[in-house]
């Protein structure tokens, strides 16, 4: 009972302490005989690997599971926790079904988050205006499993946080009582059938009589490693070739080692992912490529000459955007002095995330070859709907379509003024309305479960009994903004994401009023969210893992310049000669005027709200596109709306005069500078400047 509770390093010196207390002592080794066939046999259907550790803690779970009814997977993400519990509910299946080995029986499980509802909707509750009582999602089941007559187990699966908000509720149940006692005095006893099986993260907030309770088996994501799937996803993506399976694995054995030892290391993230995590998506992205062969080329038949050099681009690509994708600006430099000491692949000038896979000509080419030289915003478009291309639109607008496309679940995440929403939703309607419907939630510090999933319900229709979809066939792509926006509870946790989590995993949730299984069908999810700080908390990474994170940086000085200065040359076009080649110069002195207030007024505790993004400059940029030729006929009238937006934009936030002196004597800087003028020659005696 003690092993499978220890860490490696702890496990080791444990056997130390046997041998000094017993010398000479050899342990025997179980024979499990048709068991471990059972479970061997179980991994190959599912086509995983047949690793010892999993096989060891499949077995150590089952050993627990025969001295006691209630226990508990603890590991971090991505340790194989759901693996080994199915695993084990699979192969004592088999034993019973297709074996026959006597004092075995078929596994139904039952699968509830208990942190994606509230402890009225999970235990049940009295209306509190009729006193009319009504059963919970979990009292249900205890009910029904209960009375299940059927001599298979059931196995009641609670995946998610465990705290003393709802465990200690669990008390009776856990101890050799095995009683769910509820407070309208119903008492549900456990039959011998059932029994209950928690998957948590770690037990930071369990108390020490919920841990006696149940046995205990500790999974180490290190000790599983990434290498297994990887092996899984070559069998199944190229199983039948014996020659790609080896390149593809000399590709992973390459590159991946010596870039997540330097990553660990050098790569400062915005949001950090795991090593594993990692590693599944860039097998994502590998995977969306395998299978459009017509656009990637990676066609060994009709590309048989060329295939094995483009291979091995498209692998680098992945990488680039899977590993890498998630470092900050500073970090895409260490990342790309990586890249190229492990392959020179890449060409020379800038950095590897500036290059994508020309199919056609087998070779890298620069995304900034792709951009339209003579692009224009259209007539009348609203502002903020207006996304002039540029490098880092085009090839994050890519890499989105490519994962919508695979269905792939994508986190984006970035700075505020990155563009996140925005590209989003152009990307959400470039899959084309046809087969794609969309839904928006706008997270904030309120949103509870019940909210998520009644926006989310309020866009289906029912299909079957227990089954819900898009209405018309469709496929609804749920877009979450803000993410980690929801206010966590006093132990951690954030309701709304663990029903997201359950969505993820298991494909449906439960109806709050009828304590059924809802199936959720034909259901993709795109979600972005800021970096944690200020209101903005830290996600769970085993919600974090089930996504491909892209981080979306700030574009370079050269891009803002081009952005803004195209969409003010379009509103400037029919002005006169010259308040028209103000163009330039306007936009060159909003962002040399933006980085100035940036590195001068810093969020202090008295003054938190001076934080400024590239928003700031399109409010500027916006206020001048709302003025009018008949209005502004000469550049000193633009000149001033330039002083007067600015003001609005920055001016108006600063709390005191000394500030607003050193903002006025930033823009008298910037006008002589740049417009070859003064604060004082240009307002004179002007007290107020107004938008016209």
């Amino acid at each position: 009972m003690n092993v499978p509770k220890f860490i490696r390093p702890d496990f080791d010196l444990f056997l130390l302490l046997l041998g000094d207390l017993f010398p000479g002592l050899e342990l025997p080794v179980v024979d499990y005989g048709k068991l471990m066939e059972a479970i061997e046999l179980c991994l190959d259907r599912k086509g995983l690997q047949k690793t010892d550790f999993i096989k060891s803690k499949t077995l150590q779970l089952y050993e627990s599971k025969a001295l006691r009814h209630c226990n508990m997977l603890v590991g971090h993400t991505m340790a194989g926790k759901s693996t080994v519990w199915k695993t084990l509910a699979e192969a004592q299946t088999v034993m019973s079904k297709e074996f026959k080995v006597p004092d075995y029986e078929v596994v139904k499980t039952i699968v509830l988050n208990p942190k994606s509802v509230t402890m009225n909707e999970l235990y049940g509750s009295y209306n509190v205006a009729t006193m009319e009582w009504s059963d919970g999602v979990l009292s249900v089941i205890f009910r029904d499993c209960a009375q299940d007559e059927k001599p298979d187990e059931k196995w009641i699966l609670l995946d998610g946080p465990v705290d003393t908000l709802w465990i200690e509720s669990m008390n009776t149940v856990m101890d050799d009582n095995k009683t769910l006692t509820l407070i309208n005095g119903d008492r549900i006893s456990m039959s011998n059938q059932m029994s209950l099986v928690f998957e948590v993260q770690d037990l930071d907030v369990a108390s020490p009589a919920t841990v006696s309770r149940a046995g205990m088996v500790y999974l180490d994501a290190e000790s599983l490693g990434w290498r297994p799937y990887v092996t899984s996803w070559l069998d199944r993506n190229l199983g039948k070739d014996a020659e790609l399976v080896k390149f593809y694995q000399d590709l992973f054995d390459k590159y991946i080692p010596t870039i997540l030892e330097f990553k660990s290391r050098h790569v400062q993230e915005l949001v950090p992912i795991c090593d594993f995590n990692g590693v599944v998506s860039l097998c994502n992205l590998m995977e969306h490529n395998l299978k459009d062969s017509v656009n990637s080329g990676l066609d060994r038949k009709a590309n048989a000459d060329a295939y094995f050099s483009l291979a091995e681009k498209w692998f680098g690509f992945c990488a680039t955007w899977s590993l890498g994708a998630s470092a900050t600006e500073s970090g895409r430099v260490k990342f790309d002095e990586c890249v190229r000491e492990i392959e020179g692949m890449f060409p020379p000038s800038n950095t590897v995330f500036d290059y994508y896979v020309d199919a056609k000509t087998n070779q890298f080419k620069l995304w900034s070859d792709q951009i339209p030289k003579s692009w224009r915003p259209a007539k009348n478009a609203a502002f903020f709907q207006i996304i002039v291309p540029t490098v880092d639109t085009m090839r994050n607008q890519t890499i989105l379509t490519a994962c919508l496309g695979s269905k792939l679940p994508v986190l984006v995440v970035g700075n505020t003024g990155t563009g996140k929403s925005v590209i989003v939703k152009q990307s959400i309607r470039g899959m084309g309305k046809e087969k794609f419907s969309n839904v928006e939630l706008n997270f904030s510090a309120a949103t509870t479960p019940a909210i998520t999933q009644n926006i989310i319900e309020g866009s289906m229709e029912k299909r079957s009994k227990g089954k819900w979809g898009p209405p018309g066939g469709k496929k609804l792509i749920c877009f979450v903004d803000d993410l980690n926006m929801p206010k966590k509870d006093e132990f951690g946790s954030q309701g709304a994401l663990e029903i997201i989590r359950q969505w993820l995993d298991y494909e449906g949730w439960y109806d709050r009023q009828k304590q059924s299984w809802r199936q959720i069908l034909d259901m993709q999810l795109i979600c972005a969210m800021g970096p944690p700080g200020g209101g903005r908390s830290v996600i769970s990474e085993r919600i974090q893992s089930r996504f491909n994170v892209i981080n979306f940086t700030f574009p370079s000085n050269s891009q803002v310049q081009r952005i803004f200065e195209i969409i003010l040359s379009g509103h400037l076009s029919t002005f006169s000669d010259d308040v028209k080649n103000l163009a330039e110069t306007l936009t060159r002195a909003s962002l040399d005027l933006y980085k100035s207030v940036v590195e001068t007024f810093l969020p202090t505790p008295s003054k938190c709200h001076y934080l400024f993004s590239l928003r700031d400059i399109a409010k500027t940029v916006q206020g001048i596109m709302m003025s009018d030729k008949n209005g502004v006929d000469n550049a000193e009238s633009m000149q001033r709306l330039w002083v007067h937006e600015s003001m609005c934009c920055y001016s108006d936030r600063f709390v005191d005069e000394e500030d607003r002196a050193t903002f006025r004597s930033m823009v008298d800087s910037k006008l002589q500078k740049l417009f070859d003028t003064s604060w004082d020659t240009l307002m004179g005696t002007y007290l107020f400047c107004f938008r016209l």
